[in-house]
């Protein structure tokens, strides 16, 4: 792991880090849902919005590490992973998409070197698509998930207009 700069966490990410590390296995501080979307959607399109709206969130690419004993949170260069499934060859698609969320839900994260988003974009039938979001509370909160559904409707609607511009990273 190669960490630029390292900084020290918030107090309420202290409280979180070392509440999870006494339950690693727990999922008590993923926060997140789904947003389903009737009507014709590019998922690849989708996908990329996404992919552009983690690029831009600071808060998204935070990774944490221990050094010299103590946690320390860094800003994770590489690229957005966000997973592109097409669920509409299932014979319940909605179901098979409830059933994956169900258990996305409660996968655990890892709080060392490891993101701490999970974001799948499902097709479901020609006329449904949706996303699933997953976050883990030492990057995000409530308030967090509902610009992110603001930035990703905004960045996708961008795309598909073709006015997409370059925008600053936010904090």
């Amino acid at each position: 792991m190669i960490m630029k700069n390292a900084y020290p966490l918030s107090h309420a990410q202290r409280r979180i880090w070392y509440t999870q590390k006494k339950y690693p296995d727990s999922a008590m501080f993923h926060i997140g849902g789904t947003v389903e979307i009737d009507g014709r959607v590019d998922v690849r399109l989708l996908r990329q919005a996404l992919c552009r709206v983690v690029s831009e969130n600071d808060a998204l690419r935070l990774r944490f590490a221990v050094r010299d004993g103590e946690p320390v949170q860094y800003l994770y260069e590489g690229e957005p992973e966000v997973e592109l499934l097409d669920l509409s060859s299932e014979a319940e698609p909605e179901k098979a998409y409830e059933t994956l969320c169900s258990t996305v839900k409660e996968e655990a994260f890892s709080t060392e070197g490891g993101k701490l988003y999970r974001l799948i974009v499902c097709r479901l039938r020609e006329n449904k698509t949706a996303y699933f979001v997953k976050l883990h509370h030492l990057v995000a909160d409530g308030w967090s998930m509902k610009l992110l559904t603001e930035q990703v409707t905004a960045a996708y609607e961008a795309q598909i207009s073709g006015t997409v511009s370059d925008c600053p990273a936010k904090p």
